[in-house]
């Protein structure tokens, strides 16, 4: 079975394919559950294949690894089934709020300790799969672009893909920051590009917000716009 048909992100099952990664028992029954281009019945099949093969030993102290995939199944199966045979329902669905704080996950594990891991090891829970990374602030009319790290909780470090578009704006600050961090650029550098690149961001703000502001051919005549530009505008 190949296992890396399971990964969400291209770029990530093309790394761990290319190390030729040995994903462990647990790994594997992750990845199928997380999927999200797998149908169920793909994930069952996938899921009784590995079980097949795997030595019955305990995963934990409650049931050994065979049974506990077997009442997983059957819980999905009783899910589905559910779901299809339901009459007079409404099925809504919702995004996890992206605002919620780190204290406020962090505060809410310590005080309810015993009881989250009781639920971890009956449902498991991937709310800490999350990235960190750098960005800058988005805003486009903003007079200074910020960068910061931070988590982002807007998407799990599996789905993480390569953006190989052009950066436009402020976010051409990422690719000097990227270029340090990769060691590939001195501080120097970082800096004085940083500086360069705000500027020039700052610059096409202003411009933006001097085209709705003045006409075109007032910010021809001082030079901000080429005259060019101006005179195909009016035929």
């Amino acid at each position: 079975m190949d296992i890396f048909r399971f990964i969400n992100s291209a770029d990530i099952r093309r790394y761990l394919a290319e190390i030729r990664y040995r994903f462990s028992t647990e790994e594997k029954m992750f990845l199928i559950c997380y999927c999200k281009t797998a149908t169920l019945n793909e994930k069952i099949a996938a899921w009784q294949e590995i079980v097949g093969y795997v030595p019955s030993c305990p995963w934990d102290y409650a049931l050994d690894i065979r049974e506990r995939v077997a009442a997983y199944i059957e819980l999905q199966e009783k899910m589905l089934g559910q779901f299809q045979s339901a009459g007079s329902c409404v099925y809504q669905y919702r995004l996890a709020a992206a605002e919620e704080t780190v204290s406020e996950c962090s505060d809410n594990w310590l005080s309810n300790l015993d009881r989250t891991l009781a639920r971890m090891r009956v449902r498991g829970d991937v709310s800490d799969v999350t990235c960190s990374g750098y960005t800058v602030s988005g805003n486009p009319g903003e007079a200074i672009p910020l960068v910061f790290n931070d988590e982002f909780f807007i998407c799990d470090y599996l789905d993480l893909e390569y953006y190989r578009g052009q950066l436009k704006g402020i976010h051409k600050l990422l690719k000097p920051i990227s270029d340090f961090l990769k060691g590939d650029r001195s501080i120097e550098y970082l800096l004085n590009t940083y500086c360069l690149a705000q500027q020039q961001a700052m610059l096409e703000n202003s411009v933006a917000w001097f085209r709705n502001c003045y006409s075109k051919d007032s910010l021809a005549d001082i030079g901000i716009l080429p005259k060019t530009e101006s005179s195909q505008e009016k035929t």
